[in-house]
């Protein structure tokens, strides 16, 4: 048998009922329904409070531009997203559900954000699925991790499209060990159009079911796992070298990861991030939980250990937010939690685990829930997510064509200033010199346009008001300030 026709690692070798398996899975795809319907509000209701620019309003207009070559909005310096990623997925999803859907740039992401948290979650039921003993515990663990965990709800507030890299690796984790080959090969290249980094991810989805089949595959299997591994990090070098050789003025790598700091970037200092990063409560749970499941199973490791290097690579950027692991750049750490839950099934497909077992991995999925978190009084932006969940879903169109129509008028009689939460409403119809920020000078603005729900909003009345700035007029979230 070839590596290509081999079953998946640990195949199960008891059955579980139908019965069982249709209460799993209707379980299951309601909560995948909800996860869906969660984030696709999330995404619409945070449009309508008052999107951050260089979140929800950026990747709402590059969904909806219909050009392959993704040019940047007005409001931003001219030239191509592929300056900062290498994305073209972003034009393959997005033009088409434009184009014959009639959908706007708002609601294709609000789709493409509830189909990737949901194929997240779905993927840890795939792995979940697996388990022919303490099927109860995989699917809570699964769930809780996959639909509630703070650091999926961290990513969900400050809206980018990361957490596509994160469901695909953990779907082509699932993938393979159910045995779907066709499956897996077409999510190891799904990765390499989301990102120029996306080979880093496929590498380490390879990576974590070596570690995890090392026991049981053959030797073909696992040399087809580890070449697909280099593959993948070729993949990566290769579309940045290829995107360094596009744009030789622009380097992501060198300014978010290497940077001018990275000479100065002593032990001590590296020694002192890593501290201030295991102060996370987050991130300190899922260290400490791999470390204790490996006492059952140093398989548990291999998800955190797959990913290590690309956490590494984090930790050295000059940017905190960056090596703090902060809003969408903790996604990666959850890829941890896909090698838990594959573990945990795969040896629950065996025999029923210890109590120790089961309870270690059970609680440490619970306590990383933002629910949890939020009700022990932790800052986890729970209010912020439920917030935009309840927010309006209609009139949004009806806030765009107010700001639209309040800065045409404007125009007529100087300069208008929006804030990022205006311009995320139409960011191709402002001009750069249009988008202020709370430092900027507003003595010359004849009048300035605010959103009462976006995240700088006191700052920035506060700043209009120092400039002789008073509020005039508002429809719904839209607010017009001028000078009495």
């Amino acid at each position: 048998m070839n590596a290509l026709s081999a079953p998946a690692a640990d195949l199960p070798r008891t059955k579980t009922s139908a019965r069982e398996t249709a209460v799993f899975w209707a379980v299951g795809v309601s909560a995948c329904c909800a996860v869906f319907y969660l984030h696709w509000r999330v995404i619409l209701g945070h449009s309508y409070l008052g999107a951050h620019f260089l979140g929800a309003g950026w990747f709402a207009h590059l969904f909806q531009i219909g050009d392959p070559w993704l040019p940047m909005p007005k409001v931003l310096k001219a030239g191509s997203f592929y300056q900062i990623h290498l994305s073209p997925y972003l034009y393959l999803i997005g033009a088409p559900l434009h184009r014959f859907a009639g959908l706007d740039g708002v609601r294709i992401f609000a789709l493409h954000q509830g189909f990737f948290f949901a194929l997240f979650l779905a993927s840890l039921l795939l792995l979940a699925d697996l388990a022919k003993t303490a099927r109860a515990i995989a699917f809570i663990g699964a769930a809780s991790i996959g639909g509630l965990a703070t650091l999926l709800l961290n990513a969900a507030l400050f809206p980018h499209f990361e957490i596509a890299l994160l469901a695909l690796l953990a779907f082509a984790v699932a993938s393979w060990l159910r045995g779907w080959r066709l499956t897996f090969a077409v999510t190891l290249a799904a990765l390499l159009l989301v990102r120029e980094d996306g080979g880093l991810y496929a590498a380490a989805a390879c990576l974590t079911l070596v570690a995890i089949s090392f026991r049981s595959a053959n030797s073909a299997t696992l040399a087809l796992l580890g070449a697909l591994a280099v593959g993948g990090l070729l993949a990566a070098i290769g579309e940045q070298t290829l995107q360094r050789h596009m744009f030789p003025d622009t380097s992501i790598f060198v300014s978010e990861i290497a940077g001018d700091d990275l000479g100065r970037l002593t032990l001590a200092v590296l020694g002192q991030r890593v501290l201030t990063v295991l102060s996370e409560p987050n991130l300190l749970v899922i260290v400490a939980s791999t470390v204790l499941l490996a006492r059952f199973d140093l398989r548990y490791a291999a998800g955190l250990v797959a990913i290590a290097p690309l956490l590494a690579v984090f930790l050295i950027s000059p940017r905190e937010v960056l090596w703090k692991f902060q809003l969408y750049y903790g996604l990666p750490w959850l890829s941890a939690c896909v090698g838990w839950t594959a573990v945990f099934a795969l040896r629950a497909a065996q025999a029923r685990p210890s109590r120790g077992e089961v309870a270690t991995f059970l609680i440490s999925a619970l306590v990383l829930m933002a629910p949890l978190q939020a009700a022990i009084d932790l800052d986890v932006g729970w209010p912020d997510f439920v917030a935009d969940v309840s927010a309006p879903q209609t009139g949004l169109e009806a806030e765009r064509d107010f700001a639209l129509a309040q800065a045409a008028k404007t125009r007529a009689a100087g300069r208008v200033c929006a804030s990022m939460g205006v311009v995320s409403l139409a960011a191709d119809e402002f001009a750069r010199r249009e988008l202020v920020y709370p430092r900027f000078d507003l003595s010359d603005c004849a009048a300035v346009l605010l959103t009462a729900g976006e995240v700088d909003y006191d700052r920035m009345a506060k700043h209009a008001a120092d400039f002789g700035f008073r509020r005039t007029e508002a429809f719904a979230n839209v607010e017009i300030w001028a000078r009495q």
